[in-house]
């Protein structure tokens, strides 16, 4: 994400995911297909893709609103190239949406993989 409020939204969903108990292994992750936000582990060990979406206003936005069919698509194939690359991992996987307004996340399961 390019954007200051952008960057500092990641920032927060990161700090959120760490309270959390999430190992994050890599931020604003890109291939030629795409970009993925946070790439981490949650606390059972689940690799979690994670995009992040940051607004001014405090009031609720629905993930269907905030993550078009495009757009899941090419987190989709992001983080099969991102697979591509780590061989040896086996395990769970999903796609969550960080989205943030101000200090506040709301973390919504997107997709499991």
């Amino acid at each position: 994400m390019s954007t200051k409020k952008g960057r500092e939204g990641e920032r927060i969903a990161g700090l959120y995911l760490v309270k959390k108990g999430y190992r994050i292994v890599e931020t604003n992750f890109f291939s030629r297909l795409g970009e993925i936000d946070i790439i981490a582990y949650d606390p059972h060990n689940v690799l979690v893709f994670c995009e992040v979406k940051t607004y001014k206003s405090k009031s609720f936005v629905s993930p269907f609103d905030a993550v078009t069919a495009t757009k899941l698509k090419r987190i989709r194939k992001t983080a099969e190239y991102y697979l591509l690359n780590q061989p040896t991992y086996k395990g769970a996987m999903r796609l969550d949406l960080l989205v943030v307004h101000g200090d506040l996340v709301q973390e919504h399961l997107l997709n499991i993989v």
